[in-house]
């Protein structure tokens, strides 16, 4: 049985958020990635011909951005 206890689930949702964390919610509200990526989409590489592609071009843009 591995039940939580109260504290455990008290202390769950008091975590401090990192600043990592308050960094990428700050990034998604200020760019509107699903707009972006459906304007960008058209001319990204498909990995036909050549080196492949990134894994895909949310993980491209983001580190861009970072």
């Amino acid at each position: 049985m591995d039940q939580i206890t109260f504290s455990e689930a008290e202390y769950q949702t008091k975590k401090r958020k990192t600043r990592r964390k308050i960094f990428l919610e700050r990034m998604e509200k200020l760019v509107p990635w699903e707009q972006l990526e459906k304007k960008v989409a058209r001319y990204y590489p498909k990995g036909q011909i050549g080196r492949p592609p990134c894994s895909g071009f949310t993980t491209c843009s983001w580190t861009a951005c970072i």
